[in-house]
């Protein structure tokens, strides 16, 4: 079963890689860190991070690359919101779930953020964000309400 799941997921990860554009980092005014860690995922769950606009109509892959990575820092612009939307996938047998998670913060110029899932078991997806110098969350997070209509990035 696992030796199916695993090219079952580097085909998503093809596909899903092949469609999203790539997040470009800015290379002009106050910049932060952000990476994504694995937070609470379990080994048959996988997430992405994403960059978007306002009205999430617009998202870019801020993990990039063909796998899924985690752990590896991404430039983001500071002192203006930035909407962010992690993606979460879980392996059910052969069945892919997937889950979507809207969120909003601040960054701080110069500072570095931990994006961490936490999929409760696959019954809802949640995301904390951490300044990695205090531990704490800064104070403009906020988490977006995912539309009805919302899928995975294609």
């Amino acid at each position: 079963m696992l030796k199916m799941a695993v090219p079952g997921a580097l085909c998503v990860a093809l596909l899903v890689a092949g469609c999203t554009p790539t997040y470009v980092a800015p290379r002009d005014g106050p910049m932060a860190q952000i990476s994504l860690s694995r937070g609470a995922l379990e080994d048959s769950e996988h997430a992405k991070l994403m960059v978007s606009d306002a009205q999430w109509s617009r998202r870019a892959d801020i993990t990039g690359g063909l796998l899924f990575t985690y752990d590896k820092p991404s430039t983001i612009p500071a002192g203006a919101p930035i909407y962010l939307e992690l993606q979460t996938l879980r392996y059910a047998g052969t069945t892919e779930i997937y889950c979507g998670a809207h969120f909003a913060f601040v960054p701080e110029a110069g500072r570095s953020y931990a994006v961490a899932p936490d999929t409760h078991g696959g019954r809802a997806c949640t995301a904390t964000v951490t300044d990695q110098a205090t531990g704490q969350t800064p104070t403009s997070f906020v988490v977006m309400p995912v539309g009805p209509d919302w899928r995975p990035a294609d």
